[in-house]
């Protein structure tokens, strides 16, 4: 009788506890990327799983998007493994061009930055968490947003173009 009260007991007790989720551990990601040669984007992805995206430099297009606990997790907890503050605020491959970069800006816990060029010096999990970053860029559904966003982490990612030749 007490073997059963007890598994009673216990089975009652794990359907009132809820599962509590922690929170997500940042603001938001603010994000810029270029191929090097054709592909440039910037996102911003909060907390929430709201999505802003940019596409293009001249011509800037903007979308909207949303992802779901399930990718929101896993970016979170490739973020979690980051120690920002131990990081450079640059990786930069010296002897290549027209690599491909990007730069992260973080709000939250560990609001700050850092800059990529190329992919020899970058540490392991900053190239993990780009690399889930492109995979949600390549597959989110997105619809065009009628909006202008400004993002931080396009401030000095881009070389000034050039002055024009007058004739």
């Amino acid at each position: 009788m007490m073997k059963k009260l007890l598994i009673l007991l216990t089975i009652v007790t794990f359907i009132n506890c809820e599962h509590i989720e922690s929170p997500i551990s940042f603001s938001a990601l603010d994000i810029t990327y270029s191929s090097g040669w054709s592909k440039n984007y910037s996102v911003k992805i909060t907390n929430t799983g709201d999505v802003v995206m940019q596409r293009g430099r001249g011509r800037k297009l903007f979308y909207k998007g949303q992802l779901n606990q399930q990718e929101l997790r896993k970016l979170d907890s490739l973020y979690s493994t980051i120690p920002f503050e131990k990081y450079d605020s640059a990786y930069i491959d010296e002897d290549g061009f027209d690599l491909a970069s990007y730069k992260i800006i973080t709000s939250g816990n560990k609001s700050t930055g850092v800059y990529v060029y190329g992919t020899r010096k970058v540490p392991p999990a900053l190239r993990n968490l780009m690399e889930y970053i492109q995979g949600i860029e390549r597959n989110i559904k997105l619809a065009p947003a009628d909006t202008v966003v400004s993002f931080r982490s396009e401030k000095d990612f881009y070389p000034p173009s050039p002055p024009l030749k007058s004739n």
